[in-house]
């Protein structure tokens, strides 16, 4: 029988700044089947939101997949993430009565 050693690495994840995310949402509720209609690409969740309202002003329909899609960076940290900075404790002392 041969054994494997697995040993933890940290790894932080993060957004990539050099890449804009993508923002939709498809419409899927109609009257016999599912609608379809989709809001193509958009620069925010607002927009989507603007895209929902109209939707359900124009046809009624009220149910929605949205999605989210962004690119992503693993780097590997040793200790803390270099966002972070570490916690300062500050002791206080509470006079007797």
């Amino acid at each position: 029988m041969s054994r494997a050693t697995f040993r933890y690495v940290p790894f932080t994840t993060s957004q990539d700044p050099a890449v804009e995310p993508e923002y939709s949402a498809y419409c899927v509720v109609g009257e016999a089947e599912s609608c379809g209609a989709n809001s193509g690409i958009l620069a925010g969740a607002i927009a989507v939101d603007d895209w929902m309202r109209g939707r359900m002003k124009e046809t009624g329909h009220t149910e929605f997949r949205r999605r989210f899609d962004d690119f992503a960076i693993l780097r590997r940290s040793d200790g803390l993430p270099t966002e972070l900075e570490r916690a300062r404790v500050e002791r206080v002392t509470v006079p007797s009565a």
